[in-house]
Parts: structure tokens; sequence; C-alpha cells
């Protein structure tokens, strides 16, 4: 274990745990866990599990999972899980999801969810993708978000307002989207329905 009751400049090394009672200006390495009270301007690097209580800059990569409950800029890599509450201009890569509360200008990239307040940049998921506003782009099995100003490119689309481009097997909107119904039959296939939009 390596305990700071306050700020910490320079690097912080630990076999298993890191833990910091004010900032954090450069570098955290534990086999296990880093955590801070304050705010982080830097790296922290963990087997495990990285966490930062208010704001933090830099580079976050962990094991498993990543937490930052201010704002946060830069790099999220995990083997599980990355959240950050807030924060502008960021990247996080995760091997399960990505939850960003109030970041804009983000990319995430994780196989099963990412969810963003803003996507200005790039939603990727092969599962589920979610924004409140979308101004970049969304590529994911099913992609969701309230306002789309951007593009999503899916097996299914939602918006609640519409102002971009969806291309998917399903793509509904409930305002400025195009929809059309029809209605066929052929010998091959006696009853068919389409949704245009």
């Amino acid at each position: 274990f390596n305990i700071n009751r306050h700020n910490v400049s320079g690097v912080q090394l630990a076999g298993t745990v890191n833990l910091s009672g004010g900032d954090v200006r450069g570098f955290q390495v534990a086999g296990l866990v880093n955590a801070l009270k304050g705010s982080m301007k830097g790296w922290q690097l963990a087997g495990v599990f990285n966490a930062v209580n208010s704001n933090a800059s830099g580079v976050q990569m962990a094991g498993v999972s990543n937490l930052v409950k201010g704002g946060f800029t830069g790099v999220q890599v995990a083997g599980v899980f990355n959240y950050a509450s807030g924060g502008q201009g960021s990247l996080q890569l995760a091997g399960v999801a990505n939850i960003s509360r109030n970041n804009v200008d983000c990319f995430q990239v994780a196989p099963l969810y990412n969810q963003s307040k803003t996507v200005d940049r790039l939603q990727f998921s092969s599962g589920l993708n979610l924004t409140d506003t979308l101004n970049g782009v969304q590529i994911g099995l099913i992609n969701g978000s309230k306002v789309h100003r951007g593009l999503q490119v899916g097996l299914i689309n939602l918006s609640d307002t519409i102002a971009g481009k969806s291309i998917g097997l399903f793509s509904l909107s409930k305002r400025g989207g195009y929809y059309a119904m029809e209605a066929s039959g052929s010998a091959l296939f006696p009853a068919n329905l389409h949704l245009h939009s």
C-alpha cells in the first residue's frame, strides 16, 4: 500500500494500492487500484481499477474499470468499463461498455454499449449506442438519439427528432422523417408489408 493524505506531484508507485487524499499531478502506477479524492492531471495505470473523485485530464488505463466522478479530458482504456461524469474531448475504449454522462466531443468504442450526453465524433459498438444529441456518427446494431443531426448506421436506428441521415433495416423517427407503408403480395411471398422512410 502507498497512502498519501496530501497532494502528489511526480510518481506514486505501489505493488497493490495507491491512495491519495488530494490532487495528483504526475503518475500513479499500482498492481491493483489507484484512487484519489482530488483531481488528476497525468497518468493512472492499474491492474484492476482507477478512480478519481473530481476532474481528470490525461490517461487512465485499467484491466477492469476506470471511473471519473467529475469532468474528464483525455483517454480511458479498460478491459471492461469506463465512466466519466462529464468533460470535453475524450476517447473511451472498453471491452464491454462506456458511459460519459455529460461529455461532448467524444469518441466511444465498445463491443456492447456506449452512452454519452452529446456525440460530436463517433460511437462504435456491435450492440447499443445511446446519446441525447448526435452531431457525429453512430455505428452499431441499435442506435438511439433524441436529437439526430449526424449519421446513424445500424440494423435499428431510433431518434426523436431527425435532421441527419440514417442507414439501416429499420430507421424510425418521431419527427422530421418521411414514412410510407406499402402492402403487397406475390406467388412467392403471399403477404408483404414494407415501411419506407
